[in-house]
């Protein structure tokens, strides 16, 4: 970066800290694309469009310099900013992936994406199956279609003109791209691709933001605070330069009714600033990666993109500091409030926008239950602090009430047994239930009341309360349906539809994975065809009904889960049809022979896009019918990714400890060699062959130092390629990475491998195996006072080998050995561990076609008489395994 900037002016909206790192910064660089209008592009020499011009604007805002660096590929330009040699990428879709190590902005832009080709009849990505479709290397859309469009065929090319074309020159049959970035390029080269069409699969990310590095905290704020004083004017002439008239984000305040004064204080309050509930699930609630999100925020969206402002939240413990924040005018609205008397004291409310009747939570075994007044002298759980609870007192004195901690715990307190009854609006029952799977708890009826939500807005803003007023008007029902949808799972139809009363009777004594939304009870009692069809289409899962293998009715989750509108598109058919080819022949082994457990299911939805789903499947009727019913695990698979990753971590954090151990007595030695040279040197008694034997005693010293870190890197690096590899080399690549530890901690790791065979697998996975046992049986030894012993055995087993890893730690809790080998559980404090390393291991050894168990045991060693108590996990890999796809997302 370039030197301190003398003549630099603080920017009055940024921090100390912040106007430090720019003055001593008055410099950044960013990529300028060669090929990307009307966003990026160079012409003339001169870099050109949106991103460029919104760049410069944020550069004049804060009074320094932009350095555009052009002539790169875009995998070029992500290798510049991962090595710090690029200061921010200018126009980039946020993934999990790249999150990992990048830090982005809010979305400035969106672009929506199309495909280009010279064939007819595309009209979709689905319609791409089995073609050849061009994309840039490292470009977001290649790791979408890798990811969702399996079956498409992918040719990488160097930029978006090479993938144009690599169409026109018939190489490719189709180029998925930005819209506006296509057309445009395409009059640019004086080219032309006959048909386009836009893409509708909602899952593509549309938006466009800056990126920094992840260390680069300092400058992200930066970017994302004067992106925030940017003005709608002046991002309005920006668009309006560089689209038209059909892309242009423009707002139409006409359609909302507003005022010349509403128009003027939304130009001139572009950021209106929130506090909300953070622990409201599903309305709104604080997210695992620290931002609001619910059913209220997703309502917030849409009004943000209609009136082209941003809600960004103000930060606070509780639902009651947020209000006390409004009251001190600290932040402008909340999102979801009754109103009340005391609330209008300080704030104005918007027309309710939702609205909720509370329900009566019980378990599934209770008596039915018609309204409060039948549960008299039962107990009932709540939040502290809700409410609820002073009304409920209010109407029924002497009421006994459990307070808990949060809404989970006054569900599991009435699923335990501990109250009789909670008291939750629909979307938060649905929320936790499904969630948490408290699949013995149902809604048994309704209460009187019901919760309106409105916009609480602070009392001297009624522009702001009226502009959010006509914005809710305007806010189409469909919408409010798909967001209510998408956090709670389920969809209740109001409109009756003929099913056979009896068939629903028969679901009923099935269970397990179907939860009936409703009442049972009430459905016994009246018997009522309207009843069943809503009880039915009430159920989180997917319902399917077969018989002689075709489906004869459905549930509405089902439709929404395959992406289907009408039951009669469904109904008739096989159900095989819906079934992925990797996963036909279990599903034909479940069907054939009856089994009625739980099994894991890809299944394709109407667009032939691949879901991970859990199906558990039973005839009923006297085999006539079998009912099938199908739960979406496609977050939990995204999620084994995360987790593995985690995972990796702390096993990288045990072998940093090791390296540090390690390498304390070669530069101890290096240190004393260079003191003893020194000393000599000074008394004139250092000769050339002893200096000599001293420079190779340090050459051998850095080798040692080196081949350490070769280890660790090689570990790290990990390829998923099929290999052949010799036990005895698993074995000693982990004696090598854990050597450190076991000499600062005083353990004998005994080794006894019979097996000489050869295996053909993935043997860095192995090792990490064997290295998250190690870091269980280390912790188990910090309270056993016996000594510490790792007894490490390998032998031949059939058609494959077993090790067995045990430790003389004292054992494990019969009680705890059952989920020893679930995500998160752990016997330790959560400051020393994640309870993820047992996990891992369990998923990695299913990944290789093996599997792990454990168990307590006594053993004694060879020549020894005593005897030592510890835990066993027993490993069994098979000699040879099948080669695993390897979906690593490129760019």
């Amino acid at each position: 970066m370039a030197s301190t900037n003398e003549e630099f002016k603080p920017i009055p909206f940024l921090t100390a800290s912040e106007n430090q790192w720019l003055e001593n910064h008055p410099i950044i660089s960013a990529q300028n694309e060669r090929d990307w209008p009307p966003y990026n592009f160079n012409q003339d020499g001169k870099p050109q469009g949106y991103s460029i011009d919104f760049f410069n604007l944020l550069a004049h805002k804060l009074h320094i310099q932009v350095h555009y660096i052009t002539g790169k590929s875009w995998k070029e330009y992500l290798g510049m900013l991962r090595h710090g040699t690029l200061d921010v990428i200018l126009n980039i879709r946020k993934t999990p992936k790249r999150e990992a190590w990048m830090l982005f902005t809010d979305p400035y832009a969106e672009a929506s994406k199309s495909i280009f080709s010279n064939t007819p009849g595309i009209h979709n990505l689905s319609d791409l199956r089995g073609k050849r479709i061009a994309v840039p290397e490292g470009y977001y859309i290649g790791s979408f279609l890798r990811r969702y469009y399996p079956r498409s065929k992918l040719i990488h090319c160097r930029n978006l003109t090479q993938a144009i074309y690599a169409v026109v020159n018939g190489k490719a049959d189709a180029v998925v791209g930005d819209y506006n970035a296509v057309s445009t390029l395409m009059q640019k080269l004086g080219v032309m691709l006959r048909y386009a069409t836009i893409v509708q699969d909602q899952r593509l990310d549309r938006t466009i933001r800056m990126a920094v590095r992840s260390d680069q905290t300092i400058l992200h704020s930066i970017l994302q605070k004067t992106m925030d004083q940017v003005t709608s004017g002046e991002a309005t002439l920006l668009r309006s330069k560089w689209f038209n008239s059909e892309s242009v984000k423009w707002v139409d305040y006409r359609t909302m009714d507003l005022n010349a004064s509403e128009i003027a204080f939304l130009r001139s309050h572009p950021v209106i600033t929130m506090c909300n509930n953070p622990n409201w699930t599903p309305i709104e609630f604080l997210d695992e990666k620290g931002r609001m999100a619910g059913i209220a925020i997703d309502t917030l969206r849409w009004i943000e993109e209609k009136l082209h402002i941003r809600f960004r939240h103000v930060p606070t413990r509780s639902w009651s500091q947020s209000q006390q924040y409004l009251k001190a005018k600290k932040c402008m609205i909340l999102p979801a409030a009754i109103k009340t008397p005391k609330r209008e004291r300080y704030a104005l409310f918007t027309r309710p926008y939702l609205r909720y009747d509370l329900a009566i939570i019980t378990r599934k075994d209770a008596p039915f239950v018609r309204n409060l007044d039948d549960l008299k002298g039962k107990v009932f759980a709540r939040k502290k602090g809700s409410g609820l609870i002073s009304k409920m007192r209010r109407l029924y004195p002497g009421i006994k009430i459990l307070e808990t901690d949060n809404y989970l715990e006054s569900f599991q307190a009435v699923m335990e047994g501990k109250a009789d009854y909670t008291i939750a609006t629909l979307p938060v029952a649905a929320y936790f239930i499904s969630r948490y799977q408290l699949n013995d708890l149902a809604i048994a009826g309704y209460t009187r009341m019901r919760y309106d939500l409105s916009i609480a807005v602070r009392k001297d803003l009624p522009l702001l309360a009226s502009i959010l007023d006509k914005a809710l008007a305007a806010f189409p029902p469909e919408k409010g349906k798909a967001i209510f949808n998408k956090w709670t799972n389920i969809h209740i139809s109001r409109k009756a539809q003929g099913i056979d009363p009896r068939i629903v009777y028969a679901l009923m004594g099935v269970g397990g994975f179907v939860l009936l939304f409703g009442g049972f009870w009430y459905y016994q009692l009246r018997k009522s065809a309207q009843e069943a069809r809503e009880l039915l289409d009430a159920t989180i899962e997917g319902v399917i009904l077969l018989k002689n293998g075709k489906v004869v009715d459905v549930n509405q989750s089902i439709l929404k889960l395959l992406g289907y509108d009408h039951r009669e598109e469904m109904i008739g058919k096989r159900f095989f049809d819906w079934v992925a080819p990797e996963s036909l022949e279990a599903v034909r082994e479940h069907y054939e022979k009856t089994y009625d457990t739980p099994y894991e299911v890809i299944l394709l939805r109407a667009d032939n896009t691949p879901i991970h789903t859990l199906i558990f499947g039973r005839n009923i009727r006297k085999k006539s019918l079998r009912l099938v019913n199908v739960v979406d695990i496609s977050r939990l698979k995204e999620q084994e990714h995360i987790i593995a990753q985690q995972s990796k971590l702390a096993s990288m954090g045990e072998m940093i400890g090791n390296i540090a151990h390690q390498w304390r007595q070669p530069l101890s030695v290096i240190s004393a060699i260079a003191t003893g040279i020194k000393i000599k040197k000074v008394h004139n008694k250092l000769d050339d062959h002893e200096f000599s034997r001293q420079c190779d005693e340090i050459k051998h010293q850095v080798n040692f130092l080196s081949q350490t870190i070769d280890d660790f890197r090689d570990f790290i690096r990990g390829t998923h390629v099929l290999k052949s590899y010799q036990i005895q080399e698993v074995i000693a690549e982990f004696s090598r990475l854990v050597h450190g530890s076991i000499e600062k901690h005083g353990i004998r790791l005994i080794i006894h491998n019979r097996v000489s065979s050869e295996l053909i697998g993935y043997p860095n996975e192995l090792v990490q195996c064997l290295l998250n046992l190690y870091s269980n049986a280390k912790d188990a030894f910090k309270n056993n006072e016996t000594e510490r012993i790792i007894l490490l055995e390998a032998e031949e087993n059939g058609d494959g080998v077993k090790l067995t890893f045990t430790d003389s730690g004292g054992g494990i809790d019969d009680t705890i050995l059952p989920r020893i080998f679930d995500p998160y559980f752990t016997t330790k404090h959560q400051a020393q561990g994640t309870g993820l390393g047992l996990y891992m291991t369990h998923q990695l050894l299913q990944g290789m076609g093996g599997r792990i168990s454990v168990k307590n045991r006594h053993f004694t060693l060879d020549m020894e008489e005593q005897f030592y108590f510890g835990a066993s996990f027993v490993i069994h890999l098979p000699r040879q395994i099948r080669e695993k796809e390897n979906d690593e997302e490129r760019g």
